[in-house]
């Protein structure tokens, strides 16, 4: 944040932080245990430990100590601290796995004051939504309220290696061998099987 203003899904916004007197601020802890691979930058799922304290619109600040004691970087971002899932963006700039284990303090919400409406608005955005996964959670939020539509969109970005995102997008895998045991038989070869008429088209 610079010049009191922020980036929001390319849009340009002026906020301000709520200064020292009467400060509402809560920590936010990692919901699950969850592994980090090298260079990798992911959306891991937090929840809010100090509810009671919960602004509603407030700005996602890391914490020093988990900075220092697992070496990932977290993106400071302006959240909805009174949903059931708070999205926290980090990166793991080592060249090591990193573990982060459920209920470890990550960062903190404080309070903001958003001068441009528009930033904490309900509206359906699919701004950081993968192309391929539009259509699903578009057509998954007509029933589901706020936090809801925020724990999808949580589930999505944190899981959208696991869809395809075409038909032939089904992956491939060294951890199983596939064998056919054809014990002694010598190897054959024949001449393909036309297919029958009716089943032309």
């Amino acid at each position: 944040m610079a010049n009191n203003t922020m980036t929001v899904n390319k849009e340009q916004i002026s906020c301000a932080v709520v200064n020292t007197q009467g400060v509402r601020c809560c920590r936010v802890a990692v919901s699950e245990t969850t592994v980090i691979p090298p260079g990798v930058e992911q959306i891991i799922p937090g929840k809010v430990i100090d509810t009671g304290y919960a602004p509603d619109c407030s700005m996602l600040v890391a914490s020093d100590k988990f900075v220092e004691k697992h070496q990932l970087l977290l993106a400071k971002t302006v959240v909805t601290s009174s949903s059931d899932v708070v999205p926290m963006r980090v990166l793991n700039a080592t060249d090591k796995f990193v573990k982060v284990y459920a209920n470890t303090i990550a960062a903190t919400c404080e309070a903001v004051t958003i001068l441009n409406e528009s930033v904490c608005s309900q509206e359906l955005s699919t701004e950081d939504i993968p192309e391929h996964l539009t259509s699903l959670y578009t057509s998954s939020c007509v029933h589901l309220n706020e936090n809801q539509r925020e724990r999808l969109r949580a589930l999505l970005l944190m899981n959208q290696s696991v869809f395809a995102k075409d038909k032939w997008d089904i992956g491939r895998t060294d951890i199983v061998t596939h064998k056919i045991n054809t014990q002694n038989t010598d190897p054959i070869c024949q001449k393909p099987c036309r297919m029958p008429f009716a089943q032309k088209i």
